[in-house]
């Protein structure tokens, strides 16, 4: 089943019908999209409809408690999830996005006096949350922008966009993240090949592989900061890094959120001594070539990292806050963060995985 034929279906079968109108639609694609999405119930105390008349922009919101177990090491923490949808014709181009967002934003900072008890009763729980026990590296406000089909570049630039004001207007506790029917179509798909859409994405690593092109694994080691533009270029093509975890079988466990607190404090004390303390991340692919610039770079085509989803959650994490925390005004605040982590590296494996691989060509290649 393609994509088209997945929406068709999914709209009939959540009981969207054409003599609905256009709130009654929205609504139910709202809640529908986001408990499938999050696997959430929808008898779930910790849901709230807040949707209507004078809803600042929210449609509804969940909060997802962490679960943490007794070992201090390792640190879940709370996430809010906010709901904005647009269903069909409601969303029209780029300018709906920054109008909705301009809205959004003012609600979250207290400026909206035109709100209906339930948006101003969330308001005031999220402003708790943020104000007196939230944890930038652990607590979490996650807004998603919820459409019918997956955005494009074009768009997704406009949301890293708003991601980037949104931090520096709210704080780094704040994030933005597009999803659609076709983010649930995504997750069903169970191989690279089935995924309509070809990502390409180019990184950065010193390979260690006589012959790479001839085989289909790769190791090697990346430079921290070239993990990051890697994700950073994700990001900006598919509008959600976390959708690169999602071969990754625990991330289905709930997964999300867990930060190792020595892989944290590691990083921001000695990344230079990073990889000595690490077992590194696996990436799956469906492809790679070398990049024009030269062999140490490779594109890789729809990647997905399989091992080492907490390690490369973490860098994400902590050298996305230094970048925004240590741009400054001048070229050397600029550079700062940059500079802290140059010398930082983790082991990379990649391994190539397409439906014409076979156990012979396995075996040739480690002969």
């Amino acid at each position: 089943m393609n994509y088209e034929e997945y929406k068709i279906s999914w709209k009939n079968e959540i009981g969207i019908k054409s003599n609905m109108n256009t709130v009654e639609k929205g609504r139910l694609f709202s809640t529908e999209l986001f408990t499938q999405y999050l696997d959430v119930s929808l008898l779930d105390d910790n849901l709230y409809y807040i949707d209507g008349k004078s809803d600042g922009g929210i449609d509804l919101a969940y909060l997802e408690k962490s679960e943490n177990d007794d070992d201090e090491d390792t640190l879940q923490g709370d996430t809010w999830y906010i709901v904005q949808s647009k269903y069909g014709t409601s969303f029209q181009n780029s300018d709906t996005i920054y109008k909705e967002f301009r809205k959004l934003i003012k609600t979250l900072k207290e400026d909206n006096t035109n709100l209906s008890e339930k948006a101003q009763s969330f308001i005031d729980k999220i402003t708790l949350f943020v104000n007196e026990r939230a944890d930038p590296d652990l607590d979490k406000v996650i807004i998603l922008f919820a459409t019918e089909d997956k955005l494009s570049i074009e768009h997704n630039n406009v949301i890293n966009e708003l991601r980037k004001d949104i931090k520096n207007k709210l704080g780094n506790i704040f994030d933005v993240k597009p999803i659609s029917i076709y983010s649930i179509y995504e997750k069903l798909s169970d191989a690279n090949n089935s995924i309509e859409d070809k990502i390409e994405v180019a990184l950065k690593a010193k390979i260690s592989n006589p012959n790479p092109e001839e085989g289909v694994f790769l190791a090697g080691s990346v430079n921290l900061l070239d993990l990051f533009d890697f994700l950073e270029e994700y990001e900006r093509q598919t509008g959600d890094v976390n959708s690169i975890f999602d071969k990754n079988i625990r991330k289905f466990l709930r997964f999300r959120g867990q930060i190792n607190k020595k892989i944290r404090t590691t990083l921001q004390k000695e990344p230079n001594n990073f990889g000595l303390y690490n077992n590194g991340i696996t990436i799956i692919v469906s492809d790679w070539y070398n990049h024009k610039s030269g062999k140490s770079k490779r594109v890789l085509v729809n990647p997905y990292i399989v091992n080492g989803c907490q390690t490369t959650s973490t860098i994400w994490e902590v050298l996305n806050n230094f970048s925004r925390e240590k741009v400054g005004g001048n070229k050397n605040d600029k550079d700062y963060w940059r500079k802290k982590f140059e010398k930082g590296a983790v082991m990379v494996k990649i391994a190539m995985v397409r439906r014409d691989h076979t156990v012979e060509k396995y075996c040739t290649f480690y002969k």
